[in-house]
């Protein structure tokens, strides 16, 4: 079994503050992906409710920023 890293940003941030731990993990071979919430980052045109933030946890893929 894979365990895989998920990285969760706090409010007025976003999924980029995440960025030389993913790179640090990618060079260690662990996957790890961070996410932005909604009314954050890549997400920032979505409003930011219990039911928005909800929908993260059922979407297909996080996006994987260690790219």
């Amino acid at each position: 079994m894979s365990v895989q890293i998920v990285f969760v940003h706090g409010i007025r941030t976003s999924a980029t503050m995440w960025r030389s731990q993913l790179e640090f993990l990618a060079d260690q071979g662990i996957p790890a992906v961070a996410v932005d919430l909604p009314g954050h980052g890549t997400r920032m045109n979505e409003d930011f409710t219990l039911h928005e933030a909800c929908l993260l946890y059922t979407s297909p893929s996080p996006r994987d920023l260690s790219t």
